[in-house]
């Protein structure tokens, strides 16, 4: 017995029937332990997230491993396309589900401005765009064309159901038309009520040579005669405020006459309405010129008063080019110039900011009493076309809204 071996581990003993220990089973040597992939660093990391960031931009993958590819020919470790790809993926495919889908909306906002203001077309853009710039090498060319053909549709779905949960879920918030008119109509009664007040106020007892002159122009003074003959006017001064008043409110309704008959399909008296119409327009404005040094405010009254009419105005336009949308039929002749989306996008154009407003909440309040009169069916369809006349009507909201939409889903198309 070896004493430094007394269990027999270093030099097993030898049996009688294997005296020179052939039999006895070799150990195995232990296997070689398998070298550790280097841990990706900070730097590995924040390159990967930036790669799969900028796949949110259709093509980009494809650019990605063929630059790869291209770079790794100068190192020691060349690779094909193939197999650039596949690192690249095995990279990215490490990042979570949640995390890359972020990355991937992120990536694509650079491209925001060069997409349509239509969603349902930005969304075709980049679901067609992603399939037809795919990275895989194994499609065919009629296969690569029908997945752009499906990317696009599906693009486009996604599109359209972010512009219509957008129009939906704003009409459905939306004050009606019908009380929003109410409560501006309201609001513009109480406004001339102070600025006319104050105005009439402050010419009492203050008749200037200017006013004095402007009642002796025959056009006027037919009219001062004319009310001078009512109830109401007949103990009134001609050179009182009142009078002026008066005077000014039967130019703006004569106007109105005026514009109603050259208006129609067949206008009324189409050449001689057209100058009187501008007659009366500059009796209207010498009036106001003879007011301004005594009745200051008089002017800032009829300014404001049109401005509020003109809001209210818009604010029918709008809602009138909802329920147009809604209708069947097509429009009658005396309205191709109304009611038509040709001409709402005509008169749109030369819309102030305070009626561009107020058409977007007519259109919004016309989705609501759409969607009050039936949610599935009229509601519906005002939902879907109350988006495209919110961005006639320069809408940022329905061109931004959507298209958060479409960043948030982008993993879908």
């Amino acid at each position: 017995m070896n004493p430094d071996d007394p269990l027999g581990l270093i030099n097993p003993p030898q049996s009688g029937n294997d005296p020179l220990g052939l039999m006895a089973a070799p150990k195995a040597p232990l296997p070689a332990p398998k070298p550790e992939e280097p841990e990706m660093g900070y730097a590995g990391r924040l390159a990967t997230h930036v790669l799969n960031a900028a796949q949110g931009i259709p093509g980009m993958e494809a650019f990605e491993a063929a630059a790869g590819s291209l770079g790794s020919k100068l190192t020691d470790n060349p690779m094909s396309y193939q197999e650039s790809l596949d690192a690249l993926r095995g990279m990215t495919s490490q990042i979570g589900g949640g995390t890359s889908a972020v990355e991937h909306a992120l990536g694509t906002v650079p491209l925001l401005p060069f997409l349509p203001a239509n969603p349902a077309a930005a969304g075709a853009l980049l679901g067609g765009g992603d399939a037809a710039l795919s990275a895989d090498t194994d499609q065919s060319l009629a296969g690569r064309a029908l997945r752009t053909a499906v990317g696009a549709g599906v693009g486009a779905a996604v599109g359209k159901g972010a512009d219509m949960a957008v129009g939906a879920a704003r009409g459905l918030l939306a004050t009606p038309a019908s009380a929003q008119l109410l409560k501006m109509q309201a609001n513009r009664a109480l406004s001339a009520k102070a600025l006319y007040g104050q105005a009439l106020a402050e010419g009492r007892g203050q008749a200037s040579p200017p006013i004095q002159n402007y009642l002796k122009e025959p056009d006027v003074a037919e009219i001062v005669s004319e009310l001078k003959n009512t109830r109401e006017f007949q103990n009134v001064a001609e050179d009182s405020p009142e009078m002026l008043d008066a005077v000014y409110k039967t130019l703006s309704d004569r106007l109105a006459t005026v514009n109603k008959g050259l208006l129609a399909v067949n206008p009324s008296k189409p050449n001689i309405g057209r100058f009187q119409a501008k007659n009366i327009k500059a009796a209207q404005e010498a009036g106001l010129q003879a007011m301004d040094e005594t009745m200051p405010t008089y002017r800032e009254a009829v300014k404001d008063f049109a401005q509020k009419k003109a809001a209210e105005d818009a604010l029918n336009r709008g809602y009138e080019a909802v329920r147009s949308s809604l209708a069947e039929n097509l429009p009658a002749a005396r309205n191709l110039t109304r009611t038509t989306g040709d001409a709402f996008s005509k008169w749109i154009q030369a819309a102030g900011p305070d009626e561009s407003h107020a058409v977007v909440q007519g259109i919004l309040g016309g989705v609501k009493m759409a969607a009050q009169k039936s949610l599935l069916t009229a509601g519906r369809k005002a939902a879907s076309k109350a988006p495209g006349l919110l961005r006639a009507a320069g809408d940022v909201t329905a061109v931004r809204a959507p298209r958060v939409g479409l960043l948030a889903l982008r993993d879908l198309y």
